[in-house]
């Protein structure tokens, strides 16, 4: 059976998933981390509003959110009055837990409420849709839960938002992502890792609480990164590929040609193949005529084209170069038998639709301006002649390294500098010096000899 749909035909461009920017400018609000950091606590806790809670609510009452979270604090409110010595220290309570959005802090899970002030189809959406796919299905069972009150009070900040009257469970996992959008992971590796270390953190609730959104945000530049530097690689299943990052206070000098070559600047020269790749890959097939209903990567797809695809894939390349060459058409070899070879030109085609000069270039200025501005511009510096540059501050450093180090107690620094690989983030001898050197002022280190394998560093949590 064949991998491509049945009728292909040359449609605008377009991509729904895989990747959150899209050919027109975002709004501020289209890259809301926080919203997207809820989205994760529902995925992980498989926990939503209940719909019946609707019923009684009114624009008058606010945002859904508000609405929500105001039946959680009567819910506390009530269990407080039923269990406590004096109730009368209600006002104390209510003003610890439940202004600004402490019940947020304590109680993650009610956090799934800010859901509810989107449509399932908003353009806030997206981006939590890439950290779906990543996690591709993962979630705690209910043994590994563990929210880890710390006093008699917070036990029954935590009861009230396990309210059964106000939450439920996610019944459907296709729920989780926007309308018509279901997918496998685009990159199977980094999908594994954002789970463990999802995992991982989610063990150690405050911890977990205070970096969500930063752990996403370093997540959502490593999924761009690597993606930009996979995507033209149609052949094999992606990899790490390296981008070298330096620490904060280090400069950029002039013999450190890593950090250039194989930093921004080759993400950069990349970005352009991003969506005339994506939405290739999307105009080839038609998941609701799979078994389960979800987009594969091009890759795959690629991978799985045999000869018997061939007289279709031509017919759908060439019918796509004269729409779009504008008067530059590439000569083909029409005896080529491959279904590859014409997969490939297909491609070559829709990247050069959006050269410059051509109509469609103004389209592709624009979601690359996106992608620049809302998923990498927090890891990049301008470092003088050098330009710009990765750069990993301490508090990205520390989360990373605790990720790292995982369920042990110390590891070994070389062990470290590979995970730290596994993950796209690589760091050349000069920055691994100044690792070791922030390591030692956090008082995280300890060293053996004088020989680099004999450092051992401790995670902070």
């Amino acid at each position: 059976m064949s991998v491509l749909k049945k009728d292909l035909a040359v449609r605008d461009n377009s991509i729904r998933g895989y990747f959150p920017a899209r050919t027109k400018v975002a709004k501020d609000s289209d890259f809301d981390w926080t919203f997207s950091a809820a989205g994760i606590i529902r995925n992980l806790y498989r926990k939503e509003v209940k719909p019946q809670v609707y019923k009684t609510f009114s624009s008058e009452n606010g945002a859904k959110s508000e609405f929500v979270t105001g039946l959680v604090k009567d819910e506390c409110k009530t269990l407080f009055e039923e269990r406590a010595d004096d109730p009368g220290l209600w006002h104390v309570i209510n003003n610890m837990y439940f202004c600004e959005g402490r019940i947020f802090k304590i109680a993650p899970v009610t956090k799934v409420s800010l859901l509810e002030n989107e449509s399932k189809s908003s353009p806030k959406r997206k981006l939590l849709d890439m950290f779906t796919s990543m996690m591709n299905g993962y979630h705690l069972r209910p043994e590994e839960v563990d929210f880890q009150p710390g006093n008699f009070l917070e036990r029954i900040v935590q009861e009230s938002a396990q309210s059964e009257s106000i939450f439920t469970e996610v019944k459907e996992a296709k729920s989780l992502m926007s309308t018509g959008i279901s997918e496998y992971p685009y990159l199977p590796w980094l999908s594994k890792l954002f789970v463990k270390d999802l995992e991982f953190l989610s063990r150690y609730q405050v911890y977990f609480n205070a970096f969500l959104e930063d752990f996403l945000r370093l997540y959502g530049y490593i999924y761009t990164a690597q993606l930009t530097l996979n995507i033209s690689n149609i052949e094999s299943e992606p990899s790490a590929k390296p981008q070298y990052f330096i620490m904060e206070n280090e400069k950029a000098s002039k013999e450190r040609v890593e950090i250039v070559e194989h930093g921004y600047k080759r993400i950069v020269e990349n970005m352009h193949l991003l969506f005339p790749y994506l939405s290739i890959s999307e105009s080839l097939q038609d998941p609701k005529s799979t078994n389960d209903g979800r987009l594969r990567p091009l890759w795959w797809l690629a991978q799985r084209l045999v000869e018997s695809d061939t007289p279709a894939l031509k017919t759908y390349a060439i019918d796509f170069i004269n729409d779009r060459s504008e008067g530059e058409v590439p000569v083909l070899d029409d005896s080529e038998l491959s279904p590859n070879y014409w997969l490939k030109e297909l491609l070559k085609a829709s990247v050069s639709q959006f050269s410059k000069g051509k109509t469609r270039a103004a389209a592709q200025e624009k979601f690359i301006r996106t992608v620049r501005s809302e998923l990498c511009s927090h890891f990049v510096r301008q470092r003088g002649d050098r330009g710009n540059v990765l750069v990993m501050n301490q508090d990205y450093v520390t989360l990373i390294t605790n990720m790292v180090i995982g369920e042990e107690d110390t590891l070994r620094f070389s062990e470290l500098i590979a995970g730290f690989k596994e993950r796209g983030i690589f760091f050349d001898k000069q920055s691994q010096k100044a690792l070791v050197e922030f390591y030692e002022r956090m008082g995280n280190v300890e060293r053996m000899s004088d020989s680099g394998d004999a450092v051992y560093v401790r995670k902070t949590i």
